[in-house]
Protein backbone atom coordinates (compact mmCIF):
# COMPACT_ATOMS: atom_id res chain seq x y z
CA UNK A 1 0.00 0.00 0.00
CA UNK A 2 1.01 3.58 -0.53
CA UNK A 3 1.64 5.22 2.84
CA UNK A 4 2.53 8.86 3.23
CA UNK A 5 6.13 9.41 4.39
CA UNK A 6 6.21 10.22 8.09
CA UNK A 7 2.62 9.08 8.58
CA UNK A 8 3.57 5.82 10.29
CA UNK A 9 6.26 4.47 12.53
CA UNK A 10 9.07 2.33 11.16
CA UNK A 11 7.46 -0.86 12.51
CA UNK A 12 4.13 -0.27 10.80
CA UNK A 13 5.93 0.72 7.59
CA UNK A 14 7.83 -2.60 7.66
CA UNK A 15 4.61 -4.56 8.25
CA UNK A 16 2.93 -2.72 5.35
CA UNK A 17 5.84 -3.55 3.04
CA UNK A 18 5.73 -7.23 4.03
CA UNK A 19 1.97 -7.36 3.53
CA UNK A 20 2.33 -5.83 0.06
CA UNK A 21 5.10 -8.29 -0.83
CA UNK A 22 2.79 -11.22 0.00
CA UNK A 23 -0.33 -9.86 -1.78
CA UNK A 24 -1.80 -8.58 1.47
CA UNK A 25 -3.06 -5.29 2.80
CA UNK A 26 -3.18 -3.06 5.84
CA UNK A 27 -6.28 -1.29 7.07
CA UNK A 28 -7.09 0.93 10.03
CA UNK A 29 -10.37 1.81 11.67
CA UNK A 30 -11.38 3.62 14.86
CA UNK A 31 -11.39 1.43 17.95
CA UNK A 32 -14.86 0.77 19.36
CA UNK A 33 -14.08 1.24 23.04
CA UNK A 34 -11.39 3.95 23.14
CA UNK A 35 -9.84 6.75 21.11
CA UNK A 36 -7.22 4.62 19.36
CA UNK A 37 -7.24 2.67 16.13
CA UNK A 38 -7.42 -1.00 15.21
CA UNK A 39 -4.84 -2.06 12.61
CA UNK A 40 -5.62 -5.18 10.59
CA UNK A 41 -2.87 -6.78 8.51
CA UNK A 42 -3.53 -9.57 6.05
CA UNK A 43 -0.96 -11.43 4.02
CA UNK A 44 -0.34 -14.89 2.64
CA UNK A 45 2.28 -16.98 4.34
CA UNK A 46 4.57 -18.85 1.95
CA UNK A 47 4.19 -22.61 2.21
Amino acid sequence: PELEPGATGAGLQLVAELAAEYDGDVSAEPAADHGGKVILVRFRMPS
